[in-house]
C-alpha cells in the first residue's frame, strides 16, 4: 500500500490497514517494533507522517512542524531534509514546556529550526512560499473553539509560507462516542470548507461500525491517557485520528 493522491479518501480516518505502511518504519523510528493494540495513538499518527513524507518529499526539502513539541519526526528527517518547528513550548495537550533548568540546554541542541510562536500570528521568522510540506500531528485539536476567525488565520498563515502547490497534512485527534457521535475540534470542518483538500469529511454514522477503524485500545488508553483525562474509556470514548490533506493553490 502507497498513499494516492487522486484517492486520499481511505485515509481520511486511522485504519487498522495503514499499518502495513509503517512495516519496518517503527524501527526506524523508535528502534522497536509497535504493537497496534498496545500504542498510543500518537505512534500511529507518527508513522502515518513519516510515511508520508518519505513518499512525497525529495532530500533537502524544507518541512514545517506545526506545534510539534520536540518532534519526532523532524529528528528523523534532520540530516536529510530542511526541518522547522512552530510552537511556544507551553505545554498545550501535554506538551513540552520550554523552562527548567535543562531547556536552554536542549533547545539550543534541537536538530531543526524552533520558531517559538504560534501559526496564525503571522511570524516574519517563517518565510512566504517557502516550505514543500508542512503538518501537524495532534495539535489543531488544541486551538480554542471560541474564536472561529482563529481558524482562518491558522489556515491562511499556513498557505503564507507553503509553496504553490505545496501539501499540508494535519492529523488530529478525534473521538468516538457510544451514540456514533464524534468529537472533533471545529478547525477540521473549517479546513474541508476552506482547502482545497484531496479528502472529504465522511460523517461518523458511516464509518464508526467499520472494522478496519483503527482507535486506541481500552488497555492503551488505560495506560497512556485515562490519567490525564480521568475518565473511563467507555465514558470518554474511542480516540483516533482524522486525516487531512490539502494543497496550496498556485
Amino acid at each position: 500500500m502507497n498513499f494516492d493522491l487522486q484517492d486520499f479518501e481511505p485515509f481520511t480516518y486511522a485504519m487498522r490497514s495503514h499499518w502495513v505502511l509503517f512495516d519496518q518504519l517503527d524501527q526506524e523510528l523508535y528502534g522497536h517494533r509497535i504493537d497496534m493494540d498496545k500504542a498510543d495513538l500518537k505512534k500511529y499518527q507518527d508513522l502515518f507522517v513519516t510515511a508520508f513524507i518519505k513518499q512525497f518529499t525529495a532530500p533537502s526539502a524544507r518541512i514545517l512542524d506545526v506545534g510539534g513539541g520536540l518532534s519526532r519526526v523532524l529528528r528523523y528527517f534532520s540530516e536529510t531534509h530542511e526541518c522547522w518547528n512552530v510552537d511556544r513550548m507551553e505545554g498545550l495537550g501535554n506538551g513540552p514546556k520550554a523552562q527548567g533548568t535543562n531547556w536552554e540546554t536542549i533547545l539550543n541542541n534541537l536538530p531543526y529550526r524552533l520558531v517559538l510562536d504560534y501559526m496564525g500570528n503571522f511570524n516574519r521568522d517563517l518565510p512566504d512560499n517557502y516550505f514543500d510540506l508542512v503538518f501537524s500531528i495532534s495539535a489543531l485539536e488544541h486551538v480554542p473553539e471560541n474564536d472561529p476567525s482563529l481558524f482562518d488565520r491558522i489556515i491562511d498563515d499556513i498557505n503564507r509560507v507553503l509553496k504553490p502547490d505545496a501539501l499540508s497534512l494535519h492529523l488530529i485527534d478525534v473521538v468516538f462516542k457510544n451514540n456514533n457521535e464524534l468529537r472533533v475540534n471545529s478547525i477540521a470542518h473549517r479546513i474541508f470548507e476552506r482547502t482545497n483538500t484531496f479528502n472529504t469529511f465522511l460523517s461518523p454514522e458511516h464509518i464508526c461500525n467499520n472494522p478496519d477503524l483503527y482507535t486506541m485500545s481500552k488497555d492503551a488508553y488505560e495506560v497512556f491517557w485515562q490519567s490525564a483525562t480521568g475518565k473511563s474509556y467507555g465514558d470518554f470514548g474511542r480516540p483516533s485520528s482524522l486525516n487531512i490533506l490539502w494543497q496550496k493553490e498556485s
